[in-house]
């Protein structure tokens, strides 16, 4: 782990997990979600983004959250007519939630940066096959592309 510290606003997420290196469009509508985004943009575009362990829950506490997630770089932020907003954000580097601040406005928190690792050999022997297979899926109907082929994808390029 790294010694570099720093404090972030948060985004959490359902349903979603986003990697180092991926750029992914992201729709927002929670208003403590919203206000965070809105921190992070009048700031340095840092924004940390980490699964919800329960998509149901509305205003998760750090008990509801994983505590490794993603820093990363808003790219792109369009406020929606109904007043969702939809963001393109930057998977920068992987990292792991200290502490958290909760105010009334949004949630923010203490991140340290994790070290890369390096990749195991088995996983460079595996990727042909993902690749292959990830052909494979392109011939599903497209409502499954989302769920499965769009995340594999990604997955092939972080790995790449």
């Amino acid at each position: 782990m790294s010694n570099t510290s720093t404090n972030v606003p948060l985004l959490p997420l359902r349903d979603v997990v986003i990697f180092p290196s991926v750029v992914t469009p992201l729709f927002v509508g929670r208003e403590k979600s919203i206000t965070a985004l809105q921190a992070a943009m009048a700031g340095d575009k840092q924004i940390m983004l980490v699964a919800q362990k329960s998509a149901q829950q509305d205003d998760p506490k750090l008990g509801d959250l994983y505590t490794i997630g993603t820093l990363s770089t808003i790219l792109q932020l369009i406020k929606l007519p109904d007043g969702t907003l939809k963001v393109l954000v930057e998977g920068n580097k992987r990292a792991s939630i200290e502490s958290l601040d909760s105010t009334d406005e949004f949630l923010s928190v203490k991140v340290s940066v994790l070290e890369e690792e390096d990749e195991p050999d088995n996983v460079k022997h595996f990727l042909p096959s993902l690749k292959n297979n990830s052909k494979n899926m392109s011939s599903l109907p497209e409502r499954l592309h989302q769920k499965y082929l769009i995340p594999s994808m990604q997955l092939i390029l972080c790995l790449d």
